[in-house]
């Protein structure tokens, strides 16, 4: 087994990162191991023990909040996994360490119909317009429209591909248009071209927006109607929201929002299903043949 000591592995490590993730990981990676090194000092790598890290994960607490925290630990046990491949270490002190557990959060708000108007309202002769509109009608998280280029838009057969490796979910996803007029003309009025992107900046018609610079411009544009709390994401929330209360079933919504499982999408939305709780319940299969008290075979004729 190689000897090696902390730094130099950030080193070798963040290179690897660099390689072979996207510069925001990478730089992730780099923040969170020049902060442990800072905590453990530049030891042997092999030295590093289980009491070691949880001694860490105490001092991060102290200023960070749990979910901040479990993000942490995730690149961390990452990084001291692929020590393992590398020979670096017998085994990873991270390997144990569980997830911090974190309160449920609140159902996600969405916009009503109200403001739904309001917010197109206020986006009318604005560059962002059909953007925030192909927000709305697709659920798409904010890069992935950012991103989307001209050959992901398939008029033939009425499909948008959106392609993971261009965003943080690196899953591919496809949202059908072809039966959704308003869709469909949005998407032809932006003339998609092969190699371009198909909302293009009106500083530079070469170039997609900045998913920053939108990000912040729709929140501005959010608190000035009157909506605060709301964000790009709560684009996608309303999406989703709309379509499990028009009685879309929770495995297609899943599809479309390209959920890892439907146990997201129901942990979200399945409130807002019509008769949802109702259908479930009606399926218990026990609760259909009950048979009343003294009457064991269910007809209903014994005494009360």
């Amino acid at each position: 087994m190689q000897r090696e000591s902390m730094e130099e592995f950030v080193d070798r490590y963040i290179e690897f990162s660099r390689s072979t993730k996207s510069p925001k990981t990478a730089q992730m990676d780099e923040y969170y191991l020049r902060s442990f090194t800072d905590f453990m000092g530049d030891i042997e790598l092999s030295s590093i023990r289980r009491a070691d890290v949880e001694s860490y994960i105490r001092h991060r607490r102290e200023s960070l909040a749990p979910t901040s925290v479990n993000i942490e630990i995730r690149h961390l046990k990452a990084a001291f996994n692929r020590a393992v491949e590398w020979e670096l270490i017998d085994t990873n002190p991270w390997s144990r360490v569980q997830q911090i557990r974190v309160p449920e959060k609140d159902v996600p708000r969405f916009l009503e119909e109200d403001d739904i108007q309001k917010l197109r309202e206020a986006f009318r002769g604005d560059p962002l317009r059909d953007l925030v509109e192909f927000y709305l009608l697709t659920g798409a998280r904010l890069r992935e429209a950012t991103s989307l280029m001209g050959e992901d838009v398939d008029f033939r057969r009425g499909l948008i591909h959106f392609r993971g490796g261009r965003t943080k979910t690196k899953r591919n996803r496809t949202i059908p248009f072809g039966m959704v007029q308003g869709l469909r003309e949005l998407l032809e009025a932006q003339k998609p071209k092969r190699g371009k992107p198909v909302f293009r900046s009106n500083r530079d018609p070469e170039k997609g927006w900045d998913a920053d610079w939108v990000k912040h411009h729709i929140s501005r544009v959010m608190t000035r109607i009157g909506l605060p709390w709301a964000t790009t994401h709560t684009l996608r929330h309303t999406f989703a929201s709309h379509m499990v209360m028009a009685g879309v079933e929770l495995w297609t919504v899943a599809q479309l929002l390209g959920h890892s499982s439907v146990t997201v999408t129901e942990r979200y939305y399945a409130h807002l299903a019509p008769g949802h709780a109702e259908r479930a319940m009606a399926k218990l299969p026990y609760a259909r043949n009950r048979a009343r008290d003294g009457d064991p075979d269910g007809s209903g004729s014994g005494s009360v």
